[in-house]
């Protein structure tokens, strides 16, 4: 019920109120996608096409928050949405699916806007069903249900099959595969492979992927940072909720053209160094938005206020987390983080017209 006390708060105004599954999950996603950005070989966001692994409140969080960032970026809102693809239980979400809720709805997409059509597995992929989808989107079968937060069965065994994961990629190519869905391993070795080779299809053979394996803990991530680099000859760029240890990698100069912006990491050999994986945890958010929102008077918590703390998590990455392609700061730098989250949204308190007082930038807050 979170969408809708959401909703109900904002309509009775004057109540800053933030979901941290919903929001805090959303800023600190985008902020390691805009961090991404600055390793070598990752296609910019307007150029990406993303496939979202559960479609629970997480997930729909961060989907609503990337088409806002899409917008920043000139990109229209249909145009936004229509490079998000989300999957649940039965499969994509797609607007022949009955019964969808209107957060689902508001994803959906036409399955004649598929890059590739098998629809030899469009029972998989959810192509041509029109079943009704229950409120938050869970297979009943087998009288199995789960978290409506994750949108998709707790076992691989009785929601869609993992290895139609690999099959969904294939159909929807996409840069970047986001999971929140607690099933373990869902991206094994055929899903990494099919994203590889989507990736390439859709932005050119030395782009890398982005993952986002988001669940906690440990045991419920969809792919370890190991096995993610192992399946993809260390091609994927990668982020967790939950930490997972660095890894021994050659070093060398970057392969092939650069297609993005990022001058940090690459397919490299060399003489070995530590590779960092990125930790998405929601501690970067919520303490810098609360304090800035208590700051500034604030009367809301909007997306423009979520955008810039991602974007200020993003501007704190350093070149000592990218060179080892850690794309969010690391945990130790929290409280740098957060005063520099609690400026930013102070001063987008102030250029919205939220803030209680006269508007005046912010370089910095202190945090005790």
């Amino acid at each position: 019920n979170a969408f809708p006390v959401l909703k109900l708060v904002d309509a009775v105004g004057g109540i800053p109120t933030f979901n941290d599954d919903i929001q805090a999950t959303a800023a600190v996603s985008l902020a390691a996608m805009l961090g991404g950005l600055q390793i070598f070989g990752v296609p910019p966001l307007t150029q990406q096409r993303w496939l979202f692994f559960g479609a629970g409140q997480a997930n729909l969080g961060i989907a609503r928050l990337l088409t806002k960032a899409l917008q920043r970026q000139g990109v229209s809102p249909a145009q936004a949405r229509s490079s998000i693809w989300m999957m649940d239980s039965k499969g994509l979400i797609l607007t022949s699916r009955k019964g969808l809720s209107p957060e689902k709805a508001e994803f959906a997409q036409d399955a004649s806007n598929l890059p590739s059509r098998d629809f030899a597995a469009s029972a998989a992929l959810g192509l041509t069903s029109s079943n009704n989808g229950s409120a938050d989107g869970m297979s009943s079968r087998n009288g199995i249900s789960s978290s409506s937060s994750t949108g998709i069965c707790s076992s691989a065994r009785t929601g869609i099959a993992v290895a139609d994961v690999a099959v969904v990629v294939s159909a929807v190519q996409p840069t970047a595969l986001i999971g929140a869905a607690a099933v373990p391993r869902a991206f094994g070795k055929a899903v990494i492979e099919a994203l590889l080779q989507s990736t390439a299809a859709t932005a050119g053979p030395s782009a890398r992927p982005l993952v986002l394996a988001l669940s906690n803990p440990t045991s419920k991530a969809e792919v370890s940072y190991a096995d993610a680099m192992a399946w993809s000859q260390d091609k994927v760029v990668y982020a967790s909720g939950s930490p997972f240890p660095p890894l021994a990698r050659p070093i060398s100069k970057p392969i092939g053209a650069n297609i993005g912006a990022g001058r940090y990491g690459s397919i490299r050999r060399g003489s070995n160094k530590l590779l960092q994986p990125a930790q998405a945890n929601n501690c970067f958010v919520f303490p810098g938005l609360s304090l800035g929102v208590l700051q500034s008077g604030s009367s809301a918590v909007t997306d423009d206020l979520l955008l810039a703390a991602a974007q200020a998590i993003a501007g704190m990455v350093g070149p000592e987390e990218l060179e080892v392609e850690c794309v969010l700061p690391r945990i130790g730098r929290l409280q740098q983080v957060t005063q520099a989250v609690a400026a930013a949204v102070v001063e987008a308190a102030g250029v919205e017209g939220l803030a209680a007082g006269p508007y005046t930038k912010v370089q910095q807050l202190q945090v005790a």
